[in-house]
C-alpha cells in the first residue's frame, strides 16, 4: 500500500509538470509558476484517481483487483543480455544496480523540455491486474480471462472520457476547460498498445474491444467541446459501432 501511495504521488507530480510546464506567462516568475503548478496538480490528482477507480470498479465485478504502479520497462534491447537488473560500473569502484527504467516518466519530462511545454506525454503509470481466486469460485475459470483483463483495462480511459463529458455539462463559463483537456489526453494516451499500458492489455485481450473503445474515445474527445455532452456521447457510440462493424466484417472474411 505504501508503494502504491508513493507511485500515485510520483505520477501526479510528473503529469502535473507536463501540463504546468508552460504557464502561458510571457516572463518566468517562480512564484507564479509554482502557484500554477499547485492548481494544475489538483486537476491531475482528480484525473489520475478517476482513471484508477474506473479500473478498480470493473475489476471487482470480475473478482479481481488492480495495483497502481509507475510504468517501467524490463528490457532495453533484443539480445538476451539487454534486460534489467543492470549494473553500471563507475571507475571499477562503484556498482549502481538499476532494477527497471521508468520509461513513461522520463519521456514525459523530455517531451516537455524539448517542446517547451507545448506537447504533452502523459502515460506515466500502469496497472497490474491481480486475481482474487476466492472471489472467482464458481466461475468458468479461476484465473482472470484475457478478455476480462481487456475490459478492466478499458475502464480507466473510459472513466476519463466520461468525466470530461460530465464536466462539459457544467462548463458554460469555461472553468473546466483545462481539466477536460487533461482528462481526455490522459485517457487517450493510455490506449497506446505498448508494454504494460492499458492499450496493450486491451489490444491483446480483445482486438474487437480495442477497436470499439478507441473509436469511441477518439470520437468523444473530438466532439466534447463542439456539441452538447449528451449528443457527443450518442454520436461517439454510433461512430464506434460503425467502425466496429466494419472491422468485424473485414476480419471475418
Amino acid at each position: 500500500m505504501v508503494k502504491q501511495i508513493r507511485d500515485f504521488i510520483i505520477t501526479i507530480l510528473i503529469v502535473t509538470f507536463v501540463f504546468a510546464f508552460d504557464d502561458k506567462s510571457k516572463l518566468f516568475q517562480l512564484g507564479d509558476w509554482l502557484g500554477n503548478f499547485v492548481r494544475v496538480s489538483a486537476s491531475v490528482a482528480l484525473v489520475v484517481l478517476v482513471h484508477y477507480f474506473g479500473h478498480k470498479w470493473v475489476a471487482r465485478k470480475y473478482g479481481a483487483d488492480v495495483v497502481h504502479k509507475i510504468w517501467t520497462i524490463k528490457r532495453y534491447g533484443w539480445s538476451k543480455r539487454a534486460h534489467f537488473p543492470l549494473k553500471l560500473h563507475f571507475m571499477n569502484l562503484t556498482i549502481i544496480p538499476i532494477n527497471s527504467f521508468p520509461l513513461g516518466g522520463v519521456l514525459a519530462v523530455i517531451v516537455s523540455f524539448l517542446s517547451n511545454g507545448r506537447l504533452y506525454f502523459t502515460p506515466v503509470e500502469a496497472i497490474d491486474i491481480k486475481c482474487d481466486e476466492h472471489k472467482r469460485v464458481g466461475r468458468w475459470r479461476i484465473k482472470v480471462l484475457e478478455r476480462e483483463c481487456a475490459r478492466i483495462a478499458l475502464a480507466g480511459p473510459t472513466a476519463n472520457i466520461l468525466l470530461a463529458l460530465v464536466l462539459q455539462s457544467f462548463n458554460q463559463s469555461g472553468m473546466f476547460d483545462q481539466l477536460i483537456w487533461i482528462s481526455c489526453l490522459y485517457g487517450l494516451y493510455h490506449m497506446i498498445p505498448v508494454s504494460e499500458l492499458d492499450g496493450s492489455k486491451i489490444f491483446f485481450g480483445s482486438q474487437y474491444l480495442y477497436v470499439f473503445g478507441l473509436a469511441f474515445l477518439l470520437s468523444a474527445f473530438l466532439l466534447v467541446m463542439l456539441i452538447s455532452p449528451g449528443t457527443a456521447f450518442f454520436i461517439s457510440v454510433l461512430i464506434a459501432l460503425g467502425i466496429f462493424g466494419f472491422f468485424f466484417i473485414k476480419t471475418a472474411n
